[in-house]
């Protein structure tokens, strides 16, 4: 009786635990941002473009931490990955890179920097616009892609706010960390990619 009442009370913590944290860990189930218009093409130096967009970022979370005075940055994720044929399948191509947008407060601005290059934009949505379109980003040289193999393009992007020491996340309790993750992007590669015109 007193084992069973052991396994009982067991169960109930599992079952209040994953109650209770299953919002957190499945967060990013609710978020609207996701990859869009995945558009490959070759390019001049014998390399594979991408061009894409991230839809659904800005929120009430992405406002308040702007506005809070703390940057928020995009961090794009992009494998070309060979379809596993005998266990011979794997990653061909990793490139990952990163967006910051800040604004500032005084002036009512909004700064987006892309590696060491910025630009201001006097509106959210301007700035945001810079932020989510990406164009012309080289993964691959074509050489790599073997005929008569299937290929698909991995895109992941994290939109997440700056991490503060921690002992200033003790003093200002109410800015939670908060990152939003988009579900992956998957695109065939077209096999005819694989071929020199």
């Amino acid at each position: 009786m007193g084992f069973m009442r052991g396994r009982l009370a067991v169960l109930s913590f599992l079952a209040l635990a994953l109650v209770v944290c299953r919002p957190c860990a499945f967060a990013d189930e609710t978020s609207r941002a996701k990859v869009e218009n995945v558009l490959l093409q070759r390019g001049e130096d014998g390399d594979m473009l991408v061009d894409f967009a991230v839809t659904g970022t800005i929120d009430k979370k992405l406002v308040e931490t702007l506005d809070s005075g703390l940057p928020v940055r995009l961090v794009f994720e992009i494998r070309v990955v060979r379809a596993a044929k005998f266990l011979m399948g794997g990653v061909i191509s990793y490139s990952k890179f990163e967006r910051v947008l800040e604004k500032d407060n005084l002036k009512n601005r909004y700064r987006v920097t892309i590696g060491d290059d910025y630009s201001d934009f006097g509106s959210l949505a301007e700035a945001m616009a810079m932020m989510v379109n990406v164009t012309d980003i080289s993964v691959v040289q074509l050489s790599e892609l073997l005929p008569d193999e299937r290929y698909r393009m991995e895109i992941v992007v994290k939109l997440e706010e700056f991490r503060l020491p921690f002992f200033l996340h003790r003093v200002l309790p109410f800015l939670g960390y908060w990152d939003v993750t988009t579900p992956v992007s998957i695109t065939n590669v077209p096999k005819d990619f694989s071929r020199q015109p």
